[in-house]
């Protein structure tokens, strides 16, 4: 069973997320992601975008950038 940790430190919105040695979980609005060590051996479904370490910084400043202009 997780548990699951809640954050309200960012302007209102809630952000909840379970740590563990593997991998990190964060559910924040409509956005699910999910943190690994290392990449999982199985396809993922077509919805899902897969980011490796060097895409993620550029990846957390365009949802900034949308957040900002909604």
């Amino acid at each position: 069973m997780r548990t699951w940790c809640r954050n309200t430190c960012t302007e209102s919105r809630e952000v909840y997320y379970f740590k563990n040695r593997v991998e990190i979980d964060v559910v924040a609005g409509e956005y699910r992601i999910e943190i690994k060590r290392a990449r999982a051996h199985r396809g993922y479904p077509r919805d899902v975008m897969v980011l490796g370490e060097e895409d993620v910084p550029g990846f957390l400043l365009e949802l900034d950038q949308q957040d900002a202009g909604s």
